[in-house]
């Protein structure tokens, strides 16, 4: 409710800040949950007599999706500055 609602004086830097804001948030679940499998075997490797790595299935795909964001960005990036 907090993030979605209006600021009294909504402007284009509110705007831009916001959307910021939401880009940075799912760049930084994307992270976490890619780093989750090996901190969770650390913890494992750590307190276990047989440690083993388990995977999650979530992972190809949250690395499919931040390679995809980072190669728009750049195309987007150099478009832009071309112009």
């Amino acid at each position: 409710m907090i993030s979605i609602s209006k600021e009294k004086i909504e402007d284009e830097l509110i705007a831009k800040t916001r959307m910021q804001s939401y880009n940075y948030t799912v760049i930084e679940a994307v992270l976490i949950n890619l780093m989750m499998p090996f901190i969770n075997y650390a913890f494992v490797f750590a307190f276990s007599s047989a440690p083993r790595m388990e995977g999650n299935k979530d992972i190809p795909l949250l690395a499919f999706l931040l390679t995809m964001q980072i190669l728009t960005f750049r195309s987007l990036k150099k478009a832009y500055n071309e112009e």
